[in-house]
């Protein structure tokens, strides 16, 4: 009899063909929704992977009574925005996953930075701004922080409205214009100090930052992979990823253990788990922790780097099943996957061009266009956004910068 996982699910996760192919031969799904938000096509596809639970309108003890009779072993998410969900109901059904006050601490950047700063990680300054803040009080909480600084979201992910500030006053420009549209008038921002550059100069090949990629399914974290990252985009968009990290060992052990430390900040349980770090001239220093499957394509890498799905080590630790000892690199170069952002001051794409020609290029597994000729395209949306995705594989470092130099040739963009 196949173990049954529920999955709390929405627009924003991962696919459910995606989630069947990680999961499908280890356990019976049962999808966890809420109709009451928009599921398009789904809505049709989910009740014949599985079984069907709507939590439309039910108050919460409701909720987890109608994911109880389905009677799930364990439970998960794939996207920050069922998080909540996912550990409320195994709260109810005292399944494995964080409690919801450590669950509240990825949702709320504030309220991390300050659980890490309290359990003695190394953070920078922040203040969080709040919803339709005066200008003479966002310039009063400002000087809490030295510029230049980042601003963005206290709940928001993927890059979404984050903006590079130089000054005060530029903070309060973007914030009279950000505040005052409908999406973001009740939005609550962070505004923190912005982590040095490991080098300055020129455009590097790579960027100056990680992730580290956990599991925790007893009594400390095992860390899995550490990626590496292409540069950002302006102002901080992802461009891609790639395994291995391409550190030096004594590198990959400081990030490993600096994400150790922030998981025991946080006080984390059970699952997956995706921490973002930069690599300052004071050391590594955490960005940001998920608890989830790190997206940006590090599925697909992990799978193709250690012939193993993260997706599937989510599922066994929140069923209690034991997570392989083994999980290794069973690939001798170095898979990738790289995304195309549109410029800051693009709003539509009017031609792409080159795809075939990218597609064969040696070392190019896969190219998918985002974007059809016509769409709107928004650097708001962050690194979502993203036009082409291109994955593949290489053999060293040098492979690796001459393929993305040569992809960035190929492929031709305009945009209006």
């Amino acid at each position: 009899m196949k173990h049954r996982l529920a999955v709390a699910y929405d627009a924003e996760s991962s696919s459910p063909i995606e989630i069947i192919t990680a999961v499908g031969e280890l356990c019976d799904l049962i999808w966890v929704v809420d109709s009451s938000q928009s599921l398009g096509p789904m809505s049709a596809l989910l009740p014949r992977l599985g079984t069907m639970v709507d939590l439309a309108g039910l108050a919460p003890e409701d909720a987890v009574a109608a994911v109880a009779r389905a009677t799930p072993g364990g439970i998960v998410a794939f996207t920050d925005s069922r998080l909540p969900t996912a550990s409320m109901i195994a709260a109810g059904l005292g399944l494995r996953f964080n409690r919801p006050e450590v669950t509240r601490l990825f949702l709320d950047k504030h309220e991390q930075r300050s659980a890490l700063r309290e359990a003695g990680v190394v953070v920078p300054e922040f203040v969080a701004i709040p919803p339709r803040a005066s200008p003479e009080a966002i310039s009063a909480l400002a000087g809490a922080v030295a510029f230049p600084a980042v601003l963005k979201p206290v709940r928001g992910s993927g890059s979404r409205d984050t903006y590079h500030v130089d000054s005060a006053d530029r903070l309060v420009q973007i914030l009279a214009t950000a505040l005052a549209e409908p999406a973001g008038a009740g939005e609550e921002y962070l505004l923190e100090e912005y982590l040095p550059d490991l080098e300055t100069g020129a455009q590097p090949a790579f960027g100056d930052y990680v992730s580290v990629e956990s599991v925790v399914a007893g009594a400390a974290p095992r860390h899995l992979a550490v990626t590496g990252k292409f540069p950002l985009e302006a102002p901080y968009r992802e461009t891609g990823n790639f395994m291995p990290s391409l550190l030096a060992p004594d590198a990959e052990a400081a990030v490993t253990a600096l994400a150790g430390q922030a998981l025991a900040a946080l006080g984390v349980e059970c699952g997956c788990f995706h921490t973002e770090i930069k690599l300052t001239p004071a050391g590594p220093r955490i960005i940001e922790v998920n608890a989830r499957v790190g997206g940006g394509g590090i599925e697909d890498i992990f799978v193709m780097s250690y012939g193993e799905s993260l997706r599937r080590v989510a599922a066994l630790a929140a069923l209690g099943l034991p997570v392989p000892s083994d999980i290794v690199s069973r690939h001798d170069g170095i898979a990738y996957q790289l995304f195309v952002q549109p410029p800051v001051t693009a709003y539509r794409l009017t031609r792409i061009d080159g795809l075939g020609e990218v597609g064969g290029l040696a070392g190019v597994v896969d190219v998918t266009v985002n974007c059809r000729v016509g769409d709107a395209v928004d650097w708001r949306r962050g690194s979502q956004g993203y036009v082409v995705t291109i994955r593949g594989s290489v053999a060293d470092r040098d492979a690796l910068q001459r393929v993305r130099t040569r992809i960035q040739e190929l492929l031709v963009l305009e945009y209006a």
